[in-house]
């Protein structure tokens, strides 16, 4: 759960800064090849313009290059360790419910949260996709709207070569009321696909 909130609430602190762009430690995507993990898997940067690729502590950013006043879009891959095993469909599952969606319960900032979770077969592992839509009172860069859109989706899934691993895909937009964004969206979404899993031997 501490991986998590702490991505979400990295994504709050970048998505309140309006300038300088890009952030220390980001630089222009150049290089669309596939980033491969010591856990089995790999995925593919998000493709278009206008992203910035920036390394951490078991994770890789892509922040996308926007007007921050209408709109603030990162994807991430990272990997973390659960201190229980998963071994069902049941257990990702559960995992998303009380360690993703209850991170956001907090009613005096984000009201009017839908969320949804279903199973993923079309990979080899133990999957799930998760959306949470949510409005965001406290965000930092109002500029003067009552609330931001904020949306996180993602694809968390359990290793193949160890079951207390998990790899997560997500990307999370912090937009104005009403904005429409679909070809960024679907830049968002190519990446969460694009996650395959080929062993540690691949």
């Amino acid at each position: 759960m501490k991986v998590i909130v702490f991505l979400y609430g990295f994504f709050v602190a970048m998505a309140c800064q309006a300038s300088p762009f890009p952030p220390d430690g980001f630089s222009e995507l150049k290089d669309s090849e596939p980033r491969v993990s010591s856990l089995g898997f790999s995925f593919v940067p998000p493709s278009g313009e206008k992203w910035f690729e920036g390394f951490g502590p078991k994770k890789i950013m892509y922040l996308k290059q926007t007007n921050p006043v209408d709109l603030s879009f990162i994807a991430i891959a990272t990997e973390m360790k659960v201190e229980k095993p998963v071994s069902s469909q049941k257990d990702l599952l559960d995992y998303v419910k009380s360690n993703i969606f209850d991170s956001s319960k907090k009613p005096s900032r984000y009201k009017n949260i839908v969320d949804t979770v279903e199973i993923e077969n079309s990979t080899d592992s133990y999957c799930v996709i998760y959306k949470q839509v949510m409005e965001d009172h406290k965000a930092k860069n109002l500029n003067g709207n009552k609330y931001l859109i904020l949306t996180n989706k993602g694809m968390l899934c359990v290793s193949l070569e160890n079951s207390q691993n998990l790899v997560l895909l997500f990307y999370s937009a912090r937009a104005t009321p009403n904005l429409n964004f679909p070809f960024i969206v679907k830049e968002g979404e190519e990446f969460i696909k694009s996650l395959k899993f080929i062993g540690t031997s691949g």
